[in-house]
């Protein structure tokens, strides 16, 4: 394949994605972030950049190792939008619940969010329990379902729906204590909207929502099913019909159940935490 030289060609071009961007992405070429810490730690006095460049980034934000007396912080620079501020506010609201990574520092400017929260080392839920090293038993496995559990009952006492659990979104310290992040896509209960975006741990009314691009109102049972699906990959290590065709998820409680003769101690949790009665499965 040849690539022309041409600087009008390369120009066109790149006005051409600039304009792809802003009418498939909502955003523009003057909406990339920085990859390096210093141009937005001064800040932020008290802090210091561990690395320069980044631990993780996409295109709405860019994610830093930073220090403070000694301790890791994750420092989080997003695109200046009603999500990244929405997420300021939430975090503000659920700093009193337990297993809640707490809002250390923020500041909204022009374009720009920026937020500090604790950098949580041991990893996350997919990485804790595919570690072979650790080996959880089922006991811990519970517990660490337990936590999360109360950790998801204080947020709902706000009608606060996380709308995007699932296990990179859960972490841990070193005590092996889970902390439920990222409140970016989160909504209050009521709330409606054209879901953006589907995976295996959102309920089948958000994806018959999401597939005919129709508004869902969002409630606290979304949260519930997501719980089951997540229970279920810590029991097992694995999603509920992973090696399926995706459009076959919406069975998910099924497959949960027919699994009881693994786990029968766990049956009335994984139950009541998917809420997915025969009725609202019927109309997906």
């Amino acid at each position: 394949m040849r690539i022309s030289s041409n600087k009008n060609f390369k120009s066109r071009h790149l006005q051409t994605f600039c304009i792809f961007l802003f009418l498939t992405l909502g955003a523009s070429c003057q909406d990339t972030l920085s990859h390096k810490c210093s141009e937005y730690i001064e800040n932020f006095p008290s802090y210091k950049c561990r690395d320069e460049d980044p631990f993780h980034y996409s295109r709405k934000s860019t994610l830093f190792l930073i220090v403070k007396s000694n301790q890791l912080y994750s420092f989080k620079v997003q695109v200046r939008s009603m999500e990244s501020i929405n997420e300021i506010n939430i975090l503000y609201k659920v700093s009193i619940c337990p297993g809640i990574s707490p809002l250390q520092e923020y500041l909204i400017l022009d374009k720009v969010v920026m937020l500090i929260v604790p950098y949580f080392r041991l990893g996350t839920l997919k990485e804790v329990v595919l570690d072979e090293d650790l080996s959880l038993g089922t006991n811990q496995k519970m517990r660490i379902f337990e936590k999360l559990v109360e950790s998801l009952v204080c947020i709902h006492k706000f009608d606060i729906i996380h709308v995007d659990l699932h296990f990179e979104n859960v972490v841990f310290n070193y005590n092996l204590e889970p902390y439920i992040i990222d409140f970016n896509n989160s909504t209050f209960a009521g709330d409606m909207e054209v879901p953006s975006f589907i995976s295996h741990f959102r309920s089948p009314e958000i994806v018959h929502s999401f597939n005919a691009n129709s508004m869902h109102r969002f409630s606290l049972k979304d949260d519930i099913y997501s719980m089951g699906v997540l229970l279920y990959f810590i029991l097992k290590g694995r999603l509920p019909l992973e090696d399926h065709n995706f459009r076959y998820h919406v069975m998910i409680t099924e497959e949960i159940l027919l699994d009881k003769q693994d786990y029968r101690d766990v049956i009335d949790i994984l139950k009541a935490s998917l809420v997915v009665q025969e009725q609202r499965l019927s109309t997906v």
